[in-house]
């Protein structure tokens, strides 16, 4: 059986480019190709028998070869054709020319997309949410297999000091400015991993109990876990590994109830779901949290369901099995 990945773009470290590493270690030899590659380069791209597309826009919409089996790994919908595509639309208000462009073509793009999922043999949602959405927009059926994280190394600390953490792009609809307002009412230090267009107006807006440490590596990212009070999760998530993260040290999350984090955050046991997205609400799970006692080895051992060991051991299962059906039907 041979495996060809092939993923959207590789310009930017995130949560899709974690599920990328994980293929790899699940199928070491296979190549990896993407959007940005020269065409000449891929007339041969998909003599492999399996293809596995991970993706949130394009990927899914490969060409294969008949008898190759076509997997998509769906991140979600294509989200500025579906799902969010109010939003791309309203950041564009103040371009007139271009956002009658981007309408124009937007309803070209959207039967392109729909037609390129049925080039899909088998979806693989990365939550119940996104499974949800694909039925909606593709109009598929799907299971689904979390994205993994690598529980070996986060460790649970005994050391924890009294701030907040919250590690995010720095983005209008990750909505931190929510999370700021709340902690400049409350006065808790709070401290912000992230760098994006929000930055300055973020740090214009705050006060000096939150502090922003932009870009760090990973080795400071996790000890920064390790010691915090508790994660800030205050955005709407296709999936959301950095909640799971927090808890692999065993550090409880707060986050707006909406998307991966209702799958994965456990009301009062791993952390704390707030109804509204606004400040106000924040701050009043903010104060929740700090009357409740958590046990960060119950924390722990929740996260520790979503390791990369079990996510290997899925996705070999699934596809192993697909490719059994396929040609058990040829």
């Amino acid at each position: 059986m041979r495996v060809a990945l092939v993923h959207d773009h590789l310009n930017q470290l995130g949560g899709a480019e974690s599920v990328l590493k994980a293929f790899t270690d699940v199928f070491p030899n296979a190549p990896i190709f993407t959007l940005i590659y020269d065409e000449k380069s891929t007339n041969s791209l998909f003599k492999g028998n399996v293809v596995i597309s991970d993706s949130s826009g394009f990927a899914k919409g490969v060409i294969t070869s008949p008898g190759t089996l076509h997997i998509d790994y769906c991140h979600t919908p294509t989200r500025y054709l579906w799902s969010d595509h109010n939003v791309i639309i309203d950041r564009l208000e103040r371009i007139g020319l271009v956002r009658r462009i981007v309408q124009g073509y937007k309803s070209y793009l959207r039967v392109w997309d729909r037609m390129a999922s049925d080039r899909v043999d088998s979806f693989i949602a990365n939550s119940k949410f996104v499974s949800q959405r694909i039925q909606k927009y593709y109009r598929r059926g799907s299971i689904v297999i979390y994205p993994p994280i690598a529980t070996s190394e986060f460790q649970v600390s005994e050391r924890q000091e009294d701030y907040f953490l919250l590690i995010s792009r720095l983005r209008p609809y990750k909505r931190v400015d929510i999370a700021v307002q709340a902690f400049n009412k409350l006065r808790i230090p709070l401290k912000i991993i992230g760098t994006g267009e929000e930055g300055e107006k973020l740090q214009q807006m705050a006060k000096s109990n939150i502090e922003f440490l932009g870009w760090v590596d990973d080795t400071t990212k996790r000890r920064l876990l390790e010691e915090c009070r508790g994660l800030i999760h205050p955005q709407e998530e296709d999936f959301g590994i950095t909640p799971l993260e927090a808890m692999a040290t065993g550090k409880p999350v707060i986050a707006y109830r909406a998307g991966g984090a209702v799958e994965t955050v456990v009301q009062n046991v791993t952390g704390v779901l707030f109804e509204d997205q606004s400040w106000e609400s924040l701050a009043d799970a903010i104060i929740r949290l700090r009357g409740k006692t958590f046990d960060p080895h119950v924390i722990r051992k929740h996260a520790e369901q979503y390791d990369v060991a079990q996510f290997r051991d899925r996705i070999r299962g699934f596809v192993e099995q697909a490719w059994q059906k396929l040609h058990s039907n040829t």
